[in-house]
C-alpha cells in the first residue's frame, strides 16, 4: 500500500502527517522524510498517526531509530492520534521508554515546548 507524508515545521517542531502503512513497503519514504529534517538540524518530531492503519516491525525499527537520534540530542519524539492497532504494536515493543504519546498535535506541541 502506498504512503503519503506531509511535513511542516511549527516553531522548530517537525510535524509529519503520515497516511497509509508504516511498514517495510514504505521504509525508504519514511527514512527520507526523517533524514531531510535531521540534516537541517531539526530533532523535535511529532508523528501524526491519525491516518496510519498498519505498522510492522520495520516501522517499529524506524521509530526506535528516530527516537534514539532525538534522545541523543536531548530532544523528544511524540506520536499523536495513534489508533488502537498501532498503540498495541508499539506497546508490545515497549517504545514508551523513548517515545511520548499524546492525543493531539496541540497537546504534543505543548509537551515539546515545555
Amino acid at each position: 500500500m502506498s504512503m503519503k507524508i506531509e511535513s511542516r515545521n511549527q516553531n522548530g517542531v517537525v510535524i509529519l502527517s503520515i497516511q497509509g502503512e508504516f511498514s517495510i513497503n514504505n521504509k525508504k519514504a519514511i527514512d527520507e522524510a526523517l533524514e531531510n529534517e535531521i540534516k537541517q538540524g531539526l530533532f523535535l518530531f511529532i508523528l501524526d498517526f491519525a491516518a496510519v492503519n498498519y505498522i510492522d516491525s520495520v516501522g517499529i525499527s524506524v521509530l526506535i531509530k528516530i527516537g534514539n537520534i532525538s534522545n541523543l540530542h536531548q530532544k523528544k519524539i511524540v506520536i499523536v492520534n495513534a489508533g488502537k492497532q498501532v498503540l498495541h504494536v508499539v506497546g508490545l515493543a515497549k517504545l514508551e521508554r523513548i517515545l511520548t504519546f499524546c492525543e493531539s498535535i496541540n497537546e504534543g506541541l505543548v509537551f515539546l515546548q515545555n
